[in-house]
């Protein structure tokens, strides 16, 4: 059973330094809680030169009521 349900990136850049984000929403029905996921991914993130990382949880606000923008 796979814990991801949908993963968004973002890609930008702020003074010529390229950012690039995933932001990754979580199964409501999964086998490990949010922190626990957060703590594997923390300990198996490599250590590159120059490349900051870091794993946080983001509270997302449903509106609800969600339709496509016009054309």
């Amino acid at each position: 059973m796979s814990t991801v349900e949908t993963v968004f990136t973002a890609v930008a850049s702020h003074e010529g330094e390229p950012i690039r984000t995933l932001y990754v929403k979580l199964k409501k029905e999964r086998i490990i809680i949010t922190s626990a996921l957060q703590d594997q991914l923390r300990s198996n993130l490599p250590n590159l030169p120059g490349v900051t990382t870091s794993v946080e949880d983001i509270q997302f606000i449903d509106m609800g009521g969600q339709k496509p923008l016009p054309k």
